[in-house]
């Protein structure tokens, strides 16, 4: 088991970097030209599900790091 926390914390590490690039950028240009800002979006379908993938993801990876600190 002491072997395999590595593994699974590179393979959690590559997974949650590609969820990262999967997700949309939220651009907020109003700031930057001085206009009302609209930053009131609702995350629905795919976009949903790969935002708490990504925090299910990230949960498992802090999980696994702590566990190759603690063994």
């Amino acid at each position: 088991m002491v072997n395999a926390l590595p593994i699974i914390q590179l393979v959690l590490s590559v997974l949650l970097i590609g969820l990262i690039l999967l997700q949309r950028p939220v651009t907020d240009s109003g700031a930057l030209s001085g206009g009302e800002s609209s930053s009131s979006h609702v995350k629905r379908g795919l976009e949903k599900t790969i935002y708490q993938l990504t925090i299910l993801v990230s949960l498992g990876y802090i999980a696994a790091s702590l566990a190759v600190l603690l063994f």
